[in-house]
């Protein structure tokens, strides 16, 4: 076997050799890259101490899986993730939810050396360091363009009445279409992110503004993302509710018209999400030695934090449809192919009881002026009746979905083995030519050979009237 591979290799051409090991480097520099990508040794350390507490190494990990960002676990606890700028990122968003843990120093976070220099060097050097780290780390977040930060760290003093307080000053350039100056919650990320960084660094002390001068942190302004934090909620109250008795209702239709014949077109419920403190003041009487003694005792009740006011509903249901059929049993056909059918529509009769069910499903309330509404309404099924009566056309439509499913990736991968496989095929057919026009060269030498020494005669004429045409 070794034999005959050394005896095709000497047959091939020098660019067919090429070519065969131009391939060969590529496959082997491919699964070679791919080897070390994953490696540890290649990737940044999140932190660069290890996490002892497997309950928070675990959610760490599962915040990681959630933001896309690709990792391994080492040993002792040790994280690595691929690209410096997803630690960065990372750290800043583990810092704003408190996932980092208490056992690290801003030197482990930030990833800063320790340097042996006299005390004015190390705190020039620091401010430095915490400056660069602290603009990368913000820098990372999704919603900010660029980051400023200055930072104040005055000489200790000997009385600690006499020692000024620490301060920074971060200025940042959000990104266009990003929520950051009216969400609370990230700005409130950054300035973990410094305290944590900077010692001795207090929230009163810390200035975040944006490029156009904007104070981020005001408390003033606190209080109207707290306006806006307190919307979110009762918004997100009111569309729980309307989603409880949207399934009340489906499933008190469903049951009697079937899924595809119920639509509610409109639910829609005014709320009052206020918590209020209800008192009572109760009476009783006591026995005593000079007469009746009256008794008041207030009692404080605390009731639902929202009350609905009002209920709208409105619901449509569907008529049914039925094929027409002909005298011989079979369906009949419109000029198009597709099948005669008749619309029955919704009795009144029946509206008013699914109107009865509805109501009931919702807790209709006449005192709050409640309003629900059901009608009949012609669903468009133009689609379903087309599946229905041209089955196979919608078989072919399906069988090219996996096709259009397919996303860039997966796309990009499979060209890219298509483009390899048509590559080694065309070199192993040239080699394969090439090997054949040698012995075909071969085998017409030899049959000249055996012409000239059997007719002589014949090749002599033939050569002179070659020469003599040329």
């Amino acid at each position: 076997m070794k034999k005959r591979i050394s005896e095709c290799w000497k047959k091939l051409k020098f660019a067919h050799k090429i070519g065969i090991a131009a391939i060969t480097a590529v496959i082997v520099c491919a699964f070679i890259f791919l080897g070390r990508s994953d490696c540890p040794s290649c990737m940044t350390p999140l932190f660069t101490a290890g996490i002892a507490d497997g309950t928070l190494l675990n959610r760490i990990s599962l915040r990681l899986d959630q933001e896309g960002v690709k990792h391994q676990i080492g040993q002792n606890g040790m994280i690595y993730v691929r690209e410096k700028e997803d630690a960065r990122r990372m750290v800043t968003v583990l810092l704003r939810e408190d996932l980092v843990p208490s056992t690290a120093s801003p030197w482990d976070v930030f990833k800063m050396d320790r340097w042996n220099t006299t005390d004015f060097e190390r705190n020039v050097n620091l401010r430095r360091a915490l400056t660069e780290n602290l603009e990368q780390h913000i820098e990372s977040l999704d919603d900010i363009v660029r980051a400023r930060v200055t930072l104040v760290i005055p000489e200790k003093q000997l009385f600690t009445e006499d020692q000024n307080k620490v301060s920074a000053s971060i200025i940042i350039t959000p990104r266009d279409g990003s929520d950051i100056t009216s969400d609370r919650k990230k700005i409130d990320g950054i300035v973990k992110l410094v305290k944590f960084a900077v010692e001795g660094l207090d929230d009163e002390n810390i200035t975040i503004s944006d490029n156009t001068g904007t104070l981020l942190n005001d408390c003033c302004m606190f209080g109207g993302f707290d306006r806006i934090e307190l919307t979110r909620q009762e918004m997100q109250i009111k569309a729980m509710q309307e989603k409880k008795l949207r399934s009340q209702i489906i499933t008190a239709l469903n049951t009697i018209y079937g899924g595809d014949r119920v639509q509610i077109i409109n639910l829609d419920l005014d709320m009052d999400i206020t918590s209020r403190t209800v008192s009572t003041e109760e009476k009783s009487k006591t026995a005593s030695a000079g007469g009746e003694i009256e008794n008041k005792t207030n009692i404080y009740e605390e009731k639902s934090p929202w009350t609905i006011r009002r209920i709208c509903a409105a619901v449509a249901i569907d008529g049914t449809w039925r094929c027409e059929y002909g005298k011989d049993g079979r369906i009949l056909r419109n000029p198009d192919g597709s099948a005669v059918r008749t619309y029955t529509p919704v009795s009144d009769a029946e509206i008013q009881q699914a109107k009865t069910l509805v109501e009931h499903a919702v807790g209709f309330s006449q005192n709050r002026g409640d309003s629900v509404t059901v009608q009949c309404v012609k669903f468009d099924r133009s689609r379903q009746f087309a599946e229905e009566d041209f089955p196979q056309v919608s078989e072919e439509k399906d069988d090219m979905l996996p096709f259009l499913s397919l996303d860039r990736n997966d796309l990009f991968f499979y060209c890219a083995v298509g483009f390899a496989l048509l590559s080694l095929i065309l070199v192993i057919f040239l080699c394969a030519r090439g090997i054949s026009g040698r012995k075909g060269s071969g085998v017409r030498i030899v049959n000249a050979r055996n012409l000239a020494m059997e007719r002589p005669e014949e090749v002599a004429d033939l050569i002179k009237s070659m020469l003599a045409e040329e």
